[in-house]
C-alpha cells in the first residue's frame, strides 16, 4: 500500500508518513439479554478487535465493565433506546442491568 498524499500550503503534493489504518476487515453483531441477577458476558476477548459498540435497546440503565461488574461499580450505558458507547478494547466486556431484563446489541469491528 502506498502512502497517502496531500497538498501543502503552496500546492505541492507530498507523501504522508507514519502508520495508517485502513479500517476493520470484519464485522460481528449480537444481541444479549442482560439482567440484574449477575454480570453477563456481552463480548468475549478478541485479539485483533479494533472497536466494539454497545447499544442499549431499552429505557433501563445498564452498567458495563470487567467480569466483576455490579450496578454500583460499572460504567453507565444509559437507558434510552439506541443509547450507545464505543470502546477500543480487545478484552472481554460484561454487563448488568439496574432492573429487569434488557437487550444490549453488540457490534464488533476486527481484523
Amino acid at each position: 500500500m502506498s502512502a497517502p498524499t496531500y497538498q501543502d500550503a503552496g500546492g505541492t503534493e507530498k507523501s504522508a508518513t507514519g502508520t495508517f489504518t485502513t479500517g476493520a476487515e470484519d464485522l460481528a453483531t449480537n444481541s444479549v439479554a442482560v439482567s440484574p441477577a449477575q454480570a453477563t458476558l456481552l463480548a468475549a476477548a478478541r485479539e485483533g478487535r479494533q472497536t466494539v459498540i454497545l447499544i442499549n435497546e431499552s429505557t433501563t440503565d445498564v452498567r458495563f465493565g470487567a467480569a466483576g461488574v455490579t450496578t454500583s461499580n460499572g460504567a453507565l450505558l444509559p437507558g434510552g433506546k439506541g443509547s450507545s458507547v464505543t470502546l477500543d478494547l480487545q478484552g472481554a466486556i460484561y454487563a448488568i442491568s439496574t432492573s429487569g431484563t434488557v437487550q444490549v446489541s453488540i457490534v464488533e469491528l476486527f481484523s
